[in-house]
């Protein structure tokens, strides 16, 4: 035998053990695909509850070293999902980018409506939870203003309080938001056409909108790859423990969904996707029309590419009709998700949002500590579930 055929025998050998040893290794995961698919979404970052006001839960989370920024963050997620989405694991974590960034960070969880929530509406969310929960982190910080970062719907509720409180929100921060719903070109925006949909025979019979609902509304958006593909490409990597992590993750964050309070559900379909009132300028939180050319602050609008829930468009409907003039647009190649839970997101895109808002931001100077903690014998934090590895709570970049 020549050289050159012994060397192409090894090759081959070389990689059928390759890929033996790749299959072996898909099939010890796939046990823990279905072990794990059953846990409970968790967020990864410990975090201590500081306001609660029924369902709803203010979060805010530690950090191994203090803030660097004078500022504090809001994060607000939206009513229609589950917080995790924004701390999914420690290599994909909104929060922890923040926290590593210098950032004294909070997470607004509005939790899942009872039938005492039915009443309230949007106006209940801003009016009351949103200002509410503006004033503890107010207090706690000793600072006028923080920055607001929000995520879909929250995104759009956080437009609106900073159009009424705009004082309040130093740097404006939205995700994926819908603003314009009138250029909305998704499927969701067909869906929710007065013609197609009676909104309020849905509330009427079920009261609240069932979290069932919602989360088969999402899947059959996309229902090839939700029903099929994405379980192809996890039968190809299953040898890959960080992809099967992340996808397990993701996976029981969509399957979770939560119910909505039916009046908030109601005016998010009537007045924002079938009648766009808050682009008209006829939307009204508590009697006070929003206006959005009452928003001055700085602005980064953060987009996805190939968003099947809320167009670019959408979310850049916010540009016209704002008064700032320090603006930044940031498109991401990706889904809806991909914002918060891609590994491109994390590797390039979210530091550069963190870095803006540190350019917008005041530095701290000497010793902080929180108005009401002290060094000995605070209030201990949650871990809403395991970590490991102490080192990797705090990402340091």
């Amino acid at each position: 035998m020549t050289s050159a055929l012994i060397e192409c025998v090894l090759t081959q050998q070389i990689a059928a053990l390759s890929e033996c040893f790749r299959l072996w290794r898909s099939a010890w995961n796939l046990p823990r695909v279905f072990w794990r698919a059953y846990e409970r979404p968790r967020l990864a970052t410990p975090y201590r509850v500081v306001h609660r006001a029924g369902s709803l839960r203010l979060l805010h989370f530690g950090s191994s070293s203090p803030a660097v920024w004078a500022e504090p963050l809001l994060l607000c997620s939206a009513p229609v999902s589950r917080p995790t989405i924004l701390d999914l694991g420690p290599k994909r974590s909104v929060v922890r980018q923040m926290l590593a960034a210098g950032f004294d960070t909070y997470l607004l969880d509005w939790g899942e409506a009872t039938p005492a929530d039915f009443s309230g509406g949007l106006s209940g969310l801003v009016a009351e939870s949103l200002i509410a929960v503006a004033e503890v982190i107010r207090i706690r910080s000793g600072m006028p203003h923080f920055h607001l970062v929000g995520y879909c719907l929250g995104g759009t509720l956080a437009a609106i309080f900073t159009a009424l409180e705009p004082a309040l929100v130093k740097n404006l921060v939205l995700m994926a938001a819908p603003i314009d719903c009138g250029a909305e070109t998704s499927l969701l925006k067909a869906w929710t056409e007065e013609q197609y949909f009676d909104v309020d025979a849905l509330v009427g019979a079920y009261g609240n909108c069932p979290g069932a609902s919602l989360r088969a509304c999402f899947a059959l958006l996309k229902p090839v790859r939700n029903f099929y593909g994405k379980f192809g490409e996890l039968a190809n990597r299953l040898d890959d423990d960080e992809f099967v992590d992340s996808f397990v993750a993701l996976e029981r964050w969509a399957r979770t969904g939560v119910s909505v309070s039916g009046t908030v559900f109601r005016d998010v379909v009537k007045s924002l996707y079938q009648r766009n009132d808050l682009v008209s300028g006829q939307l009204e939180i508590d009697g006070r029309r929003v206006r959005l050319d009452r928003i001055s602050c700085p602005v980064l609008l953060l987009t996805a590419t190939e968003d099947h829930l809320v167009s670019p468009r959408s979310t850049l409907g916010l540009m016209s009709r704002i008064c700032s003039r320090d603006v930044k647009l940031m498109s991401l190649q990706g889904g809806h998700e991909s914002l918060a839970v891609s590994s491109t997101a994390h590797t390039t895109f979210w530091p550069e949002v963190a870095q803006w808002l540190a350019d917008h931001s005041v530095p701290r100077t000497g010793t902080w500590i929180r108005p009401g903690d002290e060094v000995v014998g605070g209030p201990p934090f949650y871990h809403y579930g395991s970590i490991h590895d102490p080192q990797a709570r705090f990402p340091q970049n």
